[in-house]
């Protein structure tokens, strides 16, 4: 159910590795200021702090487009879309670091 929730974000993601057009606003953003750091060595919690700062007004809208559902659902979301990219950054740098 978890999975069903982030899935269309980790398509949307993944489809735009080399296109930072194609999603919604908060994906674009957050994927224009994280993918570009992946081979840094910056912590990627920090990345992720960055780039949310850099999209407030992005994950504003989208909040506000979320009003409608449970507070806890808005939470649990919110979370998981921090908790992807954070995911989504180790995963790509341990598997590039397993290429080498």
């Amino acid at each position: 159910m978890r999975l069903l929730r982030v899935l269309p974000l980790l398509i949307s993601t993944m489809s735009v590795a080399d296109d930072f057009n194609f999603g919604s606003p908060i994906s674009q953003c957050l994927n224009r200021n994280t993918i570009p750091y992946i081979d840094t060595n910056r912590d990627a919690a920090e990345i992720v702090n960055s780039a949310y700062k850099i999209c407030a007004k992005e994950v504003s809208d989208w909040e506000s487009e979320r009003e409608v559902l449970p507070q806890e659902m808005r939470e649990r979301q919110s979370k998981e879309l921090r908790g992807f990219y954070i995911h989504m950054i180790d995963k790509r740098r341990a598997f590039n670091a397993s290429k080498h």
